[in-house]
């Protein structure tokens, strides 16, 4: 299969997408969709669908082409964003005055992002809120 259609058809089902709504995302038939995936067919989506795609599902064209991966424009705000969330809280636990409290962020900023949600699914259950912890496999 073309690199582009397989790059097309699991870009799509990442996003949990059918051909039509995909189809819609972009401004184009569904058939269009159906076509571009299909092994049997030759077509493939042309520079200003490309384009839209890449757009309208915040992908680069170096992987939707040639399989590259690129970082996004919000890849690098996410990563400026978590830096700057990062040396607020650094900011924040310097002047805290509780040690307990000072000991729990600091712990806090070491974790990995899964154990940071994790710590967060207690905390909220101590706070008397419901929360879903289906990565543990447990429901409330």
């Amino acid at each position: 299969m073309n690199p582009i259609k397989q790059r097309l058809k699991q870009l799509r089902k990442q996003e949990g997408l059918t051909m039509l709504e995909f189809s819609k995302r972009i401004e184009v038939s569904a058939g269009n969709v159906g076509d571009w995936e299909s092994e049997t067919r030759s077509s493939v989506p042309g520079a200003n669908t490309l384009v839209a795609i890449a757009e309208a599902f915040n992908i680069s064209l170096d992987w939707l082409l040639l399989g590259k991966q690129a970082e996004t424009n919000q890849n690098k705000r996410e990563q400026a964003n978590g830096t700057l969330h990062t040396t607020r809280l650094e900011q924040f636990v310097a002047a805290t005055k509780n040690e307990e409290y000072r000991k729990l962020m600091e712990t806090a900023l070491t974790l990995s992002q899964a154990d940071l949600e994790l710590l967060l699914e207690i905390a909220l259950r101590f706070n008397g809120e419901e929360h879903n912890v289906s990565r543990l496999g447990r429901a409330n």
